[in-house]
């Protein structure tokens, strides 16, 4: 849930970017400002739908910019305290809440292990490995060879894991 939401955070930032300096600033953007402007915008698209699918580089760059975050607030914070200006100072370390959040929540143990739990088995599906292979893991012996009534192999155990040869699928 934690993943959706920060997922959904930055797909809404996207649009916001896009409707606060394209279409609600007094001067509209244009030229390379304009560029920046889409780039980010769809940049903060793909992050969000890179958290949605799990992918576990959308996690360390979303962890990347929850650090930027961090102490960019924590320097505004201490550039505005030290200019007396304290009210100022307290918005800034509450605009530093939530990227502190997002990097405690996307730097759980089990957020961590769902994102490898992904990636492990968006790497096994290309293999199409299937569980539960007849061989044990430590077993000296592996049956790479296909069963004497086979001529085409569909499928082999190696190490443990029974592999399915298919051709790969879209």
């Amino acid at each position: 849930v934690g993943v959706t939401v920060i997922a959904v955070l930055n797909i809404c930032a996207a649009g916001g970017l896009v409707v606060n300096e394209g279409l609600l600033s007094a001067q509209r953007p244009q030229g390379a400002y304009l560029g920046v402007l889409i780039v980010c915008a769809l940049f903060s698209v793909g992050l969000g739908l890179g958290l949605l699918k799990l992918r576990n580089w959308a996690r360390s760059t979303t962890i990347f910019f929850c650090w930027l975050s961090l102490v960019s607030a924590f320097i505004s914070t201490i550039r505005l305290v030290l200019a007396g200006q304290r009210v100022a100072a307290v918005g800034e370390l509450l605009r530093g809440l939530l990227p502190g959040w997002m990097l405690w929540y996307l730097s759980k143990s089990d957020v961590i292990a769902a994102f490898r739990l992904r990636e492990r088995r968006s790497w096994s599906e290309g293999l199409s490995i299937i569980e539960g292979a007849t061989e044990s893991p430590n077993s000296a012996k592996q049956n790479i060879e296909p069963s004497a009534n086979e001529t085409n192999p569909d499928s082999i155990t190696l190490f443990g894991k029974r592999i399915v040869m298919r051709p790969p699928q879209g």
